[in-house]
């Protein structure tokens, strides 16, 4: 981060904004770690004249608030103008000239150019290294950015080491408050994409605390962290805050005139997300659309975002009964993740699994069952065997196992993937209910009533009680329940069952309201044979 020309030309350089300057840290504090302006370290060739200073001052503003306002186009045109005149007048490698290189690597990464921001970013944690020490905050951006790839490339043991030592430096530094929130949401994101949820809140809440401080409530900023809160609020099982905290972000970007940039298109993704847990499909796919829209235009068509949101609006279609609309945008959403991360990356390993889904439910067994074979052993061998999304993958292929009649080994796969989901996230989240519903099919197809009956009614009471009656665990699990008890000669105990579901039907998905009608149905044959038979 290029700082120091001046009064002037540090806050354009910086991005501080003199009105937001945190509050100085005490002196023993200070003491911590040495800092080094990057203005002091000598120039390798010669000093900018004054038109030059006037130069970088004018460029740096330029390609700065270009790309803050992704026009990454003209961004990347005054970012490179900035790094050739830096290295012609400081040098090629001269702190200054690494921070001029840095605003390209940014607008690389953002535009999906992994393998050239990476050696940007690595280049510049080189060159700050040795010029500046271990413990200056433009080493902390370095090592954010690096995180950054990694964690693109899902290596995220490897990102959150570099995460944790940037914010280390900014945290010992202090006055660098802006950059300290960046890397907590970073820091808070990495631990949960490892699913370490749990420690992930507090670095998300510090997040939304320090952009407060630094700018305001109703600041972009702010909402991009309340949108990382609110996306581990969900994992926590905290669904109403969860809520809460999405809906003001999404109100901030919409108020702020931003509500079509990056940060505010991840804030609809995980509206949807939460609508999707909630059971409000046709909600979820809007949501998801628009996302994709916002995507689409913020970063371009092939980028990992816009991949994901494509997926996700299929899979919502998926989950209202539209498999004939969700297959193509699966499949277009897998080829954009194949372009941009790889045919072996967990987002395009997990798109396959939720392909292999839509393709079950059409029929094509077979061509499921490869495609989630698949999916499971690059989800296992990117993540580990009880990852959380190599567990959700596991509920999927057990489904598909079941499809082939093969109930003992949905049943191996369907135990394995609740305890590793149960270990990770709260005990009333969808992924651990789609779990408990898949094991309890298992123990069905196998006319373990006894068994089955424990594992349905645990699940259905805590989808309920999260989720309300209508949700699809809740729904698809009332009905193993009646079928549990028609396989243990209660048929009158299912009539039961299947009466008070009526009130689900009309708010139900399509899909399971037609799954509680024809039980219903079921058992209400069942009885009259029954009543005949007297």
């Amino acid at each position: 981060m290029i700082v120091g020309l001046g009064m002037a030309a540090a806050l354009a350089l910086s991005g501080q904004d003199p009105k937001a300057t945190p509050v100085q840290p005490a002196a023993a504090e200070q003491a911590q770690a040495a800092y080094i302006d990057i203005n002091d370290v000598p120039p390798e060739i010669r000093e900018p004249t004054e038109a030059e200073y006037a130069e970088i001052e004018r460029l740096v503003v330029r390609a700065e608030g270009a790309r803050d306002a992704e026009r990454f186009d003209e961004a990347i045109e005054a970012a490179t103008a900035l790094a050739e005149l830096s290295a012609a007048t400081f040098g090629p490698g001269h702190p200054i000239t690494a921070s001029c290189l840095n605003i390209i690597g940014q607008v690389k990464y953002d535009r999906g150019d992994l393998d050239g921001a990476e050696a940007i970013f690595r280049e510049g944690l080189a060159l700050r290294r040795a010029a500046l020490g271990e413990t200056h905050p433009d080493v902390a951006e370095s090592l954010n950015n690096v995180a950054g790839v990694l964690s693109r490339r899902a290596d995220y043991a490897e990102a959150l080491v570099f995460l944790e030592q940037a914010v280390e430096i900014w945290e010992r530094v202090g006055t660098f408050d802006r950059n300290l929130a960046d890397g907590l949401a970073n820091l808070a994101n990495q631990y949960a994409y490892l699913g370490r949820y749990a420690e992930a809140e507090g670095p998300a809440r510090r997040a939304v605390a320090v952009t407060e401080k630094v700018y305001d409530p109703n600041h972009r900023e702010t909402a991009g962290n309340l949108g990382v809160l609110g996306e581990i609020l969900l994992a926590l099982g905290q669904y109403d805050e969860a809520e809460q905290t999405l809906t003001e972000a999404d109100r901030v970007f919409t108020a702020s005139g931003a509500d079509h940039t990056l940060k505010a298109g991840l804030t609809l993704f995980r509206l949807g997300t939460l609508r999707k847990y909630q059971g409000r499909h046709g909600e979820a796919a809007d949501l998801f659309r628009r996302s994709t829209e916002v995507f689409a235009a913020a970063v371009g068509p092939d980028h990992p975002h816009t991949g994901a949101a494509l997926v996700e609006t299929g899979q919502a279609l998926h989950l209202e009964g539209l498999d004939g609309r969700a297959e193509p945008l699966l499949r277009r959403g897998l080829a954009v993740q194949e372009r941009a991360q790889g045919a072996d990356h967990p987002d395009t390993a997990t798109t396959r699994m939720i392909l292999a889904q839509v393709l079950l439910s059409l029929g094509q067994v077979q061509q499921a069952d490869v495609l989630a074979r698949r999916g499971v052993a690059d989800l296992q061998a990117r993540l580990g065997p009880d990852a959380q999304a190599t567990a959700s993958a596991r509920v999927i292929h057990a489904s598909i196992l079941l499809a082939a009649a093969l109930p003992e080994q949905a049943e191996a796969e369907s135990r394995r993937a609740l305890t590793a989901l149960e270990s990770i996230l709260s005990l009333d989240h969808p992924a651990v209910g789609d779990a408990r519903s898949s094991l309890a099919e298992a123990l069905i197809r196998q006319a373990r009533w006894s068994e089955a009956d424990p594992v349905v009614l645990d699940g259905v009471a805590r989808a309920e009680a999260a989720f309300g009656p209508a949700q699809d665990n809740v729904v698809r699990m009332r009905g193993q329940m009646m079928r549990i008890r028609l396989g243990q000669d209660k048929a009158d105990a299912a009539l039961i069952l299947g009466r008070s579901a009526t009130a689900q039907l009309a708010s139900a998905a399509p899909r399971r309201a037609r799954e509680l009608q024809r039980l219903r149905v079921r058992a209400a044959w069942v009885e009259a044979a029954e009543l005949a038979r007297d």
